[in-house]
């Protein structure tokens, strides 16, 4: 009984310790993690700049405005504010589907929010002619106060500051305009804005929310006449909490200084620093301290493994007073949803896949299979690709593999495996070692034992017989005592 407890216990520590050798070793891991220059080259080709260009003319009530509180006065008796109008008015999107289905925001492509704009510049204008009238002194005390209530004096807040003011009169104003929406080429080499759009892609807007303003839902979706373009996958559900990193990708208008400055997005990072609730409850809204400004609406906020988890939209009169210090994004459920409505299906196509396996495989130093992956990834629409982003790459496996760091084969796998084994693997193996050693010891001697013993159970079996022989009688013998008694 107590030889069986003894093996017990061997074969007991010995399980353990196997169990805990590939515990050690560590589980093949789904998760990956790319560096920040890997995921903006990831994410980057699938965001694009949005452009509306807006025609006509335009016809409001003659005002002016109160410089200490900046609210519109009406005057009635003066004749009425007329003018053209030829503007551009920029804003962001990504590409869910190859085939050209792009998300924005509503208020991106929406006319109701083309006249807020209007009215935002007149107010604006009219503002500034004034400003320009006053001594140096008396400016500096305006400005002075317009900086304290709005935390502004950026041309766009202020855009969007006097379209929320002069919002009231737009029932009386007259808009004869017309608009047509473009999504930049972002591989176009043109120094103008203008020649940008006339390059750029003709966009149709095939769902919006009119009511955006309302119910927050600001998620609209357009369309382009292009294949295989690069995607960015949804998250199934936002999982977003308060300290948890993100990044956004944008085109911000007060970002651009010049005319190439038009496709260069902006991709910033932070924290999410609040989760509140819509007006009526229905969804979250979430907070971040990530930088953004006017002509980032639309753009993605992406996790670290580059899904987007919302859709930034540029909520002007919560960001009044606060500059561009918050950003607001709407969960990808909206997304979805809208998404769902429409009959579309978000797919990753044949870009983002590729480069993310490409960028897993050389991180991994597997460069002959990521050089393959990265060559399938430059299949993509060549108008929306920057080849020689993915040739940087490309080039660092080919360097890899030229001083023999990489790993391609079994072989190679294992020699990097014995070679970076962290110290409590090799306790884990020394542990077995041990274990194993006792074991066999454990076992020859019981061998040994048992050899010895039988030898001894051998010998004294001999020896029985022997002692017993002599008092065996022999047939013979009996015989003849039978025939004395005959």
């Amino acid at each position: 009984m107590r030889q069986n407890k003894n093996y017990c216990f061997f074969l007991a520590g010995l399980t353990a310790s196997m169990l805990f050798l590939p515990a050690a070793f560590g589980s093949a891991d789904d998760n990956y993690h790319l560096s920040q220059e890997q995921l903006a080259d990831l994410v980057q080709p699938a965001v694009v700049r949005i452009v509306t260009h807006v025609t006509g003319k335009y016809s409001l009530p003659a005002f002016d405005i109160d410089l200490k509180t900046f609210e519109a006065v009406e005057k009635p008796k003066d004749r009425p504010f007329t003018d053209k109008v030829d503007s551009y008015l920029l804003g962001s999107g990504f590409v869910v589907r190859p085939d050209g289905y792009i998300v924005t925001n509503s208020h991106v492509v929406s006319k109701t929010e083309i006249e807020n704009e209007i009215l935002g510049r007149v107010w604006a204008e009219t503002l500034l002619k004034k400003i320009s009238t006053l001594s140096l002194s008396e400016a500096y005390e305006v400005e002075k106060r317009l900086e304290d209530k709005f935390q502004t004096q950026n041309q766009q807040d202020l855009n969007l500051i006097g379209g929320y003011i002069l919002g009231p009169m737009k029932a009386k104003s007259k808009f004869e305009v017309v608009s047509k929406w473009t999504v930049l080429k972002p591989t176009a080499a043109e120094d103008s804005l203008a020649k940008l759009v006339e390059s750029g892609f003709d966009a149709q807007v095939l769902s919006l929310n009119p009511d955006f303003a309302k119910d927050q839902r600001d998620v609209a979706l357009i369309k382009i006449d292009q294949n295989n373009l690069p995607t960015l996958p949804l998250a199934a559900a936002a999982t977003l909490s308060p300290g948890q990193k993100i990044f956004i990708f944008g085109y911000p208008s007060t970002a651009t200084f010049n005319g190439t400055d038009f496709l260069q997005p902006s991709f910033t990072s932070g924290v999410i620093s609040a989760v509140k609730n819509s007006d009526f409850g229905d969804f979250k809204i979430y907070q971040t301290e990530a930088k953004i400004s006017t002509g980032s609406s639309g753009g993605p906020l992406i996790d670290q493994t580059g899904y987007v988890q919302a859709i930034i939209t540029f909520e002007s009169s919560q960001s009044f007073g606060q500059g561009d210090n918050f950003a607001f994004a709407l969960p990808v459920e909206l997304v979805r949803q809208m998404l769902q409505k429409n009959n579309i299906n978000n797919q990753t196509g044949s870009f983002y896949e590729p480069l993310l396996q490409a960028f897993i495989s050389q991180n991994d130093r597997h460069c002959k299979t990521a050089i393959g992956q990265f060559a399938t990834a430059k299949k993509a629409n060549s108008s929306f690709i920057f080849f020689d982003k993915i040739q940087k790459y490309i080039d660092a496996c080919k360097n890899n593999i030229s001083e023999g760091s990489s790993l391609d084969s079994k072989w190679d796998n294992f020699k990097n495996e014995i070679k970076t084994l962290p110290a409590v693997v090799w306790l884990g193996i020394l542990i077995i070692a041990l274990l194993l050693a006792v074991f066999i010891t454990v076992l020859i001697r019981q061998s040994s034992r048992l050899k010895k013993e039988e030898a001894e159970i051998k010998l004294l079996e001999a020896e029985y017989a022997k002692d017993h022989s002599d008092i065996v009688p022999s047939p013979s013998g009996r015989d003849k005592n039978n025939q004395n008694r005959l």
